[in-house]
């Protein structure tokens, strides 16, 4: 049998045994987020890590309450050219030092701890404000909320999604909530029972990360899902990767026989955009689109519908005769 296996040494007789443990234990998890089924000392630059990333934790549980936190969007437009159908909300924080700290260093951390209850609450809601001002009769524009794994296991999701609309007097069909293949693995039929709940509020559910090998092609099927956003690495490897393209080409189908709608994410040059739309994406997201922008852009754009210089951008190029 095949395991991950974490080790700690010390040579000093007095060691504390508790402390060997933990380290163990953290070379265990480092074991297994490489490639698995190996061994793992736990050396000085495991533990500067473990270190590092406690003062990042240390640092992430004051950021809240000193406003540290913030949302920008990135908009998704349909491939016909028409204007943006919903913006996605994008975390970030403002240590005000000279180099900020990623989403993707914080996030995890706060996924491994309690902090992605409280983090998670303040997204949701902070989200659903802004979309309150996104409303317009000439373009209504959804927010996009990205939603942890523990929030479809643990956490009583569709009620705290109930109450967010109910402080903003946010119409359902104005949220969208993202939720990715990992997440759903982790325990498909309470995270399935979790999702019915959110859809029956009227809120509308898309597939995060979608092809990016770790789920079955029927999963979008089983689940009660609208969209499925095709994995970035797909969509970065179409011009030089054929069998890319074939998952792609293969996951549009998929979508097509659901009734959802395919999303091309991160869409970074015209050759990627034209691939997308020839292989049947109906949507695409990206900074060739439009880069992630704060709030009140999107409250100023969306009346006239957020990204119109897309029509004669990107967009307009896709559509022109050669």
């Amino acid at each position: 049998m095949l395991a991950s296996i974490g080790v700690s040494v010390s040579h000093d007789p007095d060691a504390d045994p508790e402390t060997l443990l933990r380290e163990a234990d953290v070379a265990m998890y480092r074991a297994k987020r490489s490639d698995g089924y190996r061994l793992e000392l736990f050396d000085e630059s495991l533990r500067r890590e473990v270190t590092a990333h406690l003062d990042i934790e240390r640092r992430l549980r004051d950021a809240l309450p000193r406003k540290e936190l913030s949302l920008v969007y990135q908009p998704l437009f349909p491939l016909s050219g028409d204007g943006a159908i919903g913006c996605e909300a994008l975390l970030r924080w403002d240590t005000g030092e000279d180099e900020p700290i990623g989403p993707s260093t914080f996030i995890p951390l706060a996924q491994e701890s309690d902090l992605i209850a409280e983090i998670g609450d303040w997204v949701l809601d902070t989200a659903c404000a802004h979309a309150a001002r996104w409303q317009a009769p000439a373009q209504r524009v959804a927010a996009f909320v990205n939603v942890s794994a523990r929030d479809l296991t643990e956490l009583d999701l569709a009620t705290r999604v109930e109450q967010a609309l109910s402080r903003h007097d946010l119409p359902a069909e104005a949220l969208w909530l993202e939720v990715s293949e990992n997440s759903i693995l982790r325990d498909p039929e309470r995270a399935r029972a979790t999702l019915e709940d959110v859809r029956r509020l009227g809120v509308r559910i898309a597939l995060d990360r979608f092809g990016s090998g770790e789920a079955r092609l029927s999963l979008p099927s089983t689940l009660p899902v609208d969209m499925i956003k095709v994995d970035r690495a797909l969509i970065a490897g179409l011009h030089e990767d054929e069998s890319k393209r074939a998952v792609v080409l293969a996951l549009v189908a998929l979508a097509r026989a659901a009734g959802l709608q395919t999303v091309a994410v991160g869409v970074e040059n015209d050759v990627q955009l034209r691939m997308a739309h020839e292989l049947g994406c109906s949507i695409a997201q990206g900074f060739l689109l439009h880069p992630p922008c704060s709030p009140e852009r999107v409250a100023l754009q969306a009346p006239r519908a957020v990204g119109s210089l897309a029509r004669w951008g990107p967009l307009a190029r896709l559509h022109k005769r050669p």
